[in-house]
């Protein structure tokens, strides 16, 4: 993945994909290429969207054209590797999701104390 310039996710847009976030981009996101997605709505393309760290793609007319598009655009597709990895080191690191599950668990403890 290292030496890649894109990683491709090409998932069938279906809410276990949408609403979730599949392991593969997060993986993509480590090795910094910049991703370039299938699915059309939910975490995933959030994600890219807001993190400027991939494109979306709608068929495989549109996949072709935005290949094409970044290997034109090697200075795009650097700020989005930088950006893909900003966003791994800030949000999917073990320590910050590790840390952020034990928060979310001792709340649903207090809150269950609470009743």
């Amino acid at each position: 993945m290292i030496i890649s310039h894109i990683g491709l996710v090409s998932y069938v847009n279906i809410k276990n994909y949408t609403m979730n976030l599949p392991n593969k981009p997060i993986e993509y996101l480590s090795a910094r290429p910049p991703i370039v997605s299938s699915l059309k709505e939910g975490v995933l393309r959030d994600l890219l969207n807001n993190y400027n760290c991939g494109v979306t793609y709608k068929n495989a007319d549109d996949l072709a054209s935005k290949l094409i598009y970044l290997s034109y655009h090697p200075e795009l597709l650097k700020e989005m590797s930088e950006n893909a990895y900003t966003l791994y080191k800030d949000t999917f690191v073990a320590g910050k999701v590790y840390n952020d599950i034990i928060d979310y668990l001792e709340l649903v403890v207090k809150n269950y104390k609470k009743k």
